[in-house]
């Protein structure tokens, strides 16, 4: 069984921690969504993110979205993660995690290779091994794949957790959208319970 928790519009800091709980054979950091958000002619602050702050309270400061002409685009960052996750899924999560907190609470561009390649380096990565992969025609192929599940399990918006492969090959969405631990948590047992 498979978890994984789809990087895009983030703001899911408790859940991934408290997925990261489960057995590593339980948990897969996912890429979700190829496209890049062009920010140029959006306001130059984190109060769209307000909500996700209170309801969640993950900490937000503006860092890369002050950067000119930075384009938001998950794609760096969701290769980096399913790059991490080839070290096994607690690796894949712990990157996640990571780059979460490097771009919402310190402001770091996560869609740069250098910075992605710290964040591996901090998680005992090989940072030049892992910056020299980063762009390879394999793992682009292998984050595409992702983006295919994403997309197969009705994956519209970020964050969604999602869980699979049934026993068709399919995965399904779990949750959409931010959801506090205790909706989350019995939600996973309940697909657990239907497909063990």
């Amino acid at each position: 069984m498979v978890l994984g928790i789809f990087p895009g519009h983030r703001g899911d800091r408790p859940r991934l921690g408290r997925a990261r709980a489960h057995p590593p054979d339980h948990g897969r950091s996912s890429a979700g969504d190829p496209r890049g958000y062009d920010l140029s002619g959006a306001p130059r602050d984190c109060r769209p993110l307000a909500p996700v702050h209170e309801a969640s309270g993950q900490v937000f400061v503006t860092g890369a979205f002050n950067d000119e002409g930075f384009t938001y685009d998950t794609d760096p960052a969701a290769r980096a993660v399913v790059l991490a996750r080839r070290s096994g899924p607690a690796r894949g999560l712990a990157f996640l995690r990571s780059a979460h907190e490097a771009f919402y609470a310190r402001g770091r561009n996560v869609t740069s290779s250098s910075v992605l390649a710290d964040i591996a380096a901090d998680l005992g990565l090989d940072r030049e091994t892992f910056l020299a992969t980063l762009d390879s025609k394999e793992l682009k192929q292998e984050t595409w794949r992702d983006y295919a599940i994403s997309r197969g399990a009705g994956v519209t918006g970020f964050p969604t957790l999602i869980a699979g492969p049934r026993a068709d090959g399919t995965f399904m969405a779990i949750t959409r959208g931010f959801q506090p631990t205790d909706i989350v948590l019995p939600m996973i047992e309940r697909w657990m319970a239907v497909t063990a």
